[in-house]
């Protein structure tokens, strides 16, 4: 098994890239939020792989953090899922994010996700919510966190159809508003009423 892929970032493109690991150029599958993450052309980078052995072919799976990749398989796990459809999930929405929709059962959000319906939603919440520690709500003294949980918060609605700019100016919007203990899941939901009264 391939655990991981260290070497220069070659290409790179939404949804796929590829990095030279000794002069042997590995393509890799990513989602948006690894995409998002990578460094210009030219630079080392460390993925996070998973291979998937397919009838007729193989696919290696790549994302930029550990947590990432336990989302993805836990995802995989879940009857009905495949790889895709993971994929999609973590395309969709920041690793946190995610992790906080499922805990919260919320499937509604989930459902957004193209190729994820309802039922397939529903499924993904019964089968790993108990698997799945929810985020902890971001506190003051830790600056860290916050400006994280603020980055996570930007990323998903950037995914969900909103620009940068919009996004980040929703998300310190409700950061002012509602101080610094929310839950990443709390940021989203009222940056999504602030965004939708503009």
């Amino acid at each position: 098994m391939i655990s991981f892929i260290n070497g220069e970032l070659a290409y790179k493109d939404p949804g796929m890239t590829v990095v030279d690991v000794g002069g042997i150029g590995y393509e890799i599958l990513i989602t948006n939020s690894t995409y998002n993450q990578l460094p210009e052309t030219g630079y080392i980078v460390k993925l996070f792989t998973r291979l998937i052995i397919k009838e007729d072919e193989l696919q290696l799976y790549g994302f930029f953090s550990k947590e990432e990749l336990s989302l993805f398989l836990m995802i995989l796990n879940v009857n009905g899922i495949g790889p895709k459809g993971a994929a999609a999930l973590l395309s969709s929405f920041p690793a946190e994010a995610l992790r906080s929709a499922i805990a919260d059962e919320n499937s509604a959000l989930l459902a957004k996700t193209p190729g994820i319906g309802k039922k397939t939603a529903q499924r993904i919440i019964l089968e790993i919510k108990d698997k799945i520690n929810k985020p902890a709500v971001c506190a003051a003294k830790n600056v860290e966190n916050c400006t994280a949980e603020i980055s996570e918060g930007v990323a998903a609605l950037v995914n969900l159809g909103y620009s940068h700019d919009e996004a980040k100016s929703a998300v310190e919007s409700v950061k002012e508003q509602k101080g610094e203990n929310i839950a990443l899941q709390d940021i989203i939901k009222q940056s999504l009423k602030v965004l939708s009264n503009l």
